[in-house]
């Protein structure tokens, strides 16, 4: 029985270079390429390090108690990591043309016990499962392994980046927390080196989604249009350089904190007559806006999904620097300052001066109900002695 679906792995080390041995470093570190299986249901990892392994090993977006997601065995210096693709809610974002899913999960491995220390190393794992053409008609079959230095040509595929950036130069980093109405910067990028044709980039069908609910909104439609401007705005591309890119400011759903992006990306042949890219009408009427989906259909196009990095959006409470307001100063000890936002037209005072002013409206108040007290007994007893003599 031939098989409906071909699976490649990929493997990304994000690291920094890290020399152990010294004073106060963990003397470990993983050693050799990674194994990495990528299996119809699951991801398999074996890494060795150069000694004994004592720490731990986490899934990004996932609680590190969370033992019906991912396991892990350990035998002395051999790490082994099964990572389901259900359980865990792994990244999955789809390629239509070549058709096929991209699985991506991201695992951290931490050499110390306890602590989270700059020696650890961070492993972006993707697993390219390719659709065969001769793919059976709902019957399940076994995939073809294929080992990670296939000479698959994978990297013939364009390669589309969806990025959330702090700045609009193209240098800038990227956002990883960001507060309500702050301004960044939607981009998009392709890079078709490889392509012998000219292609054209148009971004459909983007949508904003919450980490760990799958709660999402639908922010650009299949036509290439915003589906509420107020959101984000339609894109601007550039035809030179197969990007895109918006200004937005940032949203989120409420007590949801932890955002991501997926946007479908269609490279699109262009014809050497083509002086121009096509591109959505977005400011006529819906109904009679260019047809893009049919338009995608007739031209050689490229279809695949991008996802942006994770975002986490700080609530509105958390811009108190951005509201007028005094500050008042605690100061609990010579090293302790606490600072509280109050309404404008307060008046700070400390603990202790709060409570000798309590105290003093306290004593007068009851000095002067003894005085009054004292006045109305002497009024009333002069009374009484008037009257006696008369």
């Amino acid at each position: 029985m031939r098989s409906s679906f071909l699976y490649l792995c990929l493997i990304v080390l994000v690291t920094v270079n890290y020399a152990g041995g010294k004073d106060g470093e963990i003397n470990n570190t993983i050693k050799e390429t990674p194994f990495i299986s990528c299996a119809q249901d699951a991801i398999y990892v074996r890494l060795k390090s150069t000694s004994k392994f004592e720490g731990n090993v986490y899934l990004k977006g996932q609680p590190t108690e969370n033992t019906t997601c991912y396991q892990v065995l350990t035998t002395t210096n051999q790490i082994e990591v099964l990572i389901p693709h259900l359980e865990c809610n792994v990244q999955r974002t789809r390629s239509l043309n070549p058709a096929g899913l991209f699985i991506v999960a991201i695992m951290i491995i931490s050499f110390h016990e306890e602590f989270v220390t700059e020696g650890d190393k961070v492993f972006e794992i993707k697993c390219f499962h390719i659709q065969s053409s001769s793919a059976g008609r709902g019957r399940t079959t076994v995939p073809e392994e294929l080992s990670i230095l296939s000479s698959q040509p994978i990297h013939s595929m364009p390669i589309c980046r969806y990025s959330v950036l702090r700045d609009a130069n193209n240098n800038s980093s990227l956002v990883r927390f960001a507060t309500i109405g702050e301004r960044v910067y939607h981009d998009w990028t392709c890079d078709a080196s490889g392509f012998s044709s000219k292609l054209c980039l148009l971004v459909t069908n983007c949508f904003v989604a919450e980490q760990l609910t799958g709660k999402r909104q639908d922010l650009i439609g299949d036509d290439g249009c915003s589906k509420d401007t107020a959101i984000m705005n339609n894109l601007i591309y550039d035809d030179q350089l197969l990007a895109a890119r918006q200004a937005v400011n940032v949203f989120g759903f409420a007590d949801r904190p932890q955002l991501y992006f997926q946007c479908q990306l269609n490279l699109i042949e262009r014809a050497d007559n083509d002086t121009s890219c096509p591109r959505p009408d977005c400011a006529a009427n819906p109904r009679l806006r260019r047809d893009i989906q049919t338009l995608l259909r007739e031209r050689g196009t490229h279809v695949l999904d991008a996802a942006s990095q994770r975002v986490n959006v700080l609530d509105l409470e958390d811009r108190l620097s951005d509201l007028p307001r005094h500050v008042c100063h605690d100061y609990v000890n010579p090293l302790t300052r606490v600072e509280r936002a109050v309404p404008p037209g307060s008046v700070c005072v400390s603990k202790a001066s709060f409570g000798i002013v309590i105290t003093s409206t306290i004593l007068v108040a009851v000095c002067t109900l003894a005085v009054v007290v004292g006045n109305v007994c002497r009024r009333t007893s002069l009374v009484a002695q008037h009257m006696d003599i008369e």
